[in-house]
This record gives structure tokens, C-alpha cells and sequence, in this order.
């Protein structure tokens, strides 16, 4: 049985706030994603962002949670959906567009979940939706 080999790795920031690498064994570590998928991370629960299509048929609906099994070709992460409309069992390559995290946003609320305007909407003098219209949290806002 030979002891596991340790690996040097520098962090992005270290809790003692020094600049040195930290040797660990392979398990204390997993792969990631690189920086331009904008923070997503290999084994991070996610949720289609819009209808997925493969040709012409839906392959998964908007709203469907997976989970990141790392990255595909130079600009697409492939994703384990937890249920795919295709019929299909296996992992889905997606831009990063396509996918949000699933973590619940402000208020708890997640993608594709259903619910209602508390009150009318204004904006300006405007209102915009009124008090118990229904609706479908798409993500969190970004401007």
C-alpha cells in the first residue's frame, strides 16, 4: 500500500492571508471550472435557464436542476440533468448561458419556481403587475 502522493497547490486566498502553496493529498481537492465560466463549479447543483434544444425537440425544460460534472470543449460545461424530456440518461453539454445556479436566491426563492406579486407592482408612477399575478422566477437580477 504506497502512501498517496501530496500535490502543491496556491490558492486563491489563504485564511493566514500568506502567499504560499499548501500541500494536500488528491482527495482534499476537485478540478474546477475556469474563471470565464463566470464562478460555476464542478459538482455545483444548477438549473436550465431556458428550454434546452437539440434539433428541434426539447431535450430539457427550463427549470430542470442538474449538477455540474466539469467542463466540455473549450466554452461548454457538461451537466447531469436530474430528468431530461428526450428520454435520455445521459450528461448534456451546455453553454454557460443556459444554466443558473439553483441555490436559493433573496427570499429563498429558486429558479423556475412559481409565485405571486404580494401587492401591486409600481414603477415611477407606472404599475407594472398587479397584486396577485402569478409568475416564474427566471434567476437572480443582474444589471
Amino acid at each position: 500500500n504506497t502512501p498517496e502522493q501530496r500535490i502543491c497547490v496556491k490558492f486563491d486566498a489563504r485564511k493566514d492571508s500568506r502567499e504560499l502553496c499548501v500541500n494536500v493529498l488528491p482527495r482534499e481537492i476537485v478540478p474546477q471550472l475556469p474563471k470565464r465560466f463566470g464562478g460555476l463549479r464542478v459538482g455545483q447543483e444548477v438549473a436550465a435557464s431556458q428550454e434546452l434544444m437539440f434539433g428541434g425537440v426539447v431535450g430539457v425544460h427550463f427549470g430542470v436542476r442538474g449538477r455540474i460534472v466539469g467542463p466540455h470543449l473549450p466554452d461548454r460545461i457538461e451537466v447531469r440533468f436530474e430528468w431530461r424530456a428526450d428520454g435520455s440518461h445521459g450528461t448534456v453539454s451546455v453553454q454557460p448561458f443556459e444554466i443558473k445556479p439553483a441555490a436559493p436566491f433573496g427570499g429563498g426563492f429558486v429558479v423556475a419556481q412559481q409565485v405571486a406579486a404580494t401587492r401591486d407592482l409600481v414603477s415611477g408612477s407606472q404599475v407594472l403587475v398587479l397584486s396577485g399575478v402569478r409568475g416564474l422566477v427566471l434567476g437572480p437580477y443582474s444589471d
